[in-house]
């Protein structure tokens, strides 16, 4: 009898254990055939791990990625207290969702939506960092050009009558607040 359950023990981890690994290497591909860009850093930022998406993405490689930082495609568009608020989020446990401008390897700029989430080991505490990142420059780009088209005239590209509105709004608005008188000329 005690060998009997002793197989069967023995069948039943082989199975959870085939099928743990099998979980895994699910897991792994999904990862390393994402479109999106993925990082993983340990908890001071050196890269441990890029994907396939961040490669293509940035055109770094993972060998020129690993040991490194994300500072690696910093473009130097968003000033230091962006970087300060995203280290404080997720050193505090939380996720962080923004838009950052990063610089790819050639010194083009792309927009990424990026949210970074800290991982914890199994006592609570943050041992990595894990970065997915998608590239929205054509949607930033095309709500750039409506916004430039909403305010200036499309045959001659001066600005028009809601431009105008808006930046005499400004205006009365410093006034308002420095106590200095303002002047509109109308030719």
């Amino acid at each position: 009898l005690g060998t009997a359950i002793a197989v069967i023990l023995l069948t039943l981890l082989r199975r959870r254990r085939r099928a743990a690994e099998e979980r895994l290497h699910t897991l792994a591909t999904a990862m390393e055939q994402a479109h999106d860009a993925v990082g993983i850093t340990d908890a001071e930022g050196r890269i441990e791990y890029v994907n396939r998406g961040f490669e293509a993405l940035t055109g770094y490689s993972a060998e020129e990625s690993v040991g490194s930082t994300f500072a690696l495609v910093r473009s130097g568009q968003q000033d230091e207290a962006f970087y300060a608020r995203l280290w404080a989020t997720i050193r505090s446990g939380q996720p962080f969702q923004d838009v950052v401008i990063n610089r790819r390897r050639d010194g083009s700029t792309y927009y990424e939506e990026k949210t970074i989430t800290p991982l914890r080991d199994a006592r609570g505490r943050i041992t990595r960092y894990v970065s997915t990142g998608k590239d929205i420059t054509d949607q930033m780009e095309a709500r750039q050009r409506l916004q430039y088209l909403a305010q200036h005239d499309a045959l001659t590209g001066l600005p028009n009558r809601s431009l105008f509105q808006d930046r005499l709004d400004q205006a009365l608005q410093r006034a308002d607040r420095s106590g200095l008188p303002v002047a509109v000329l109308f030719l």
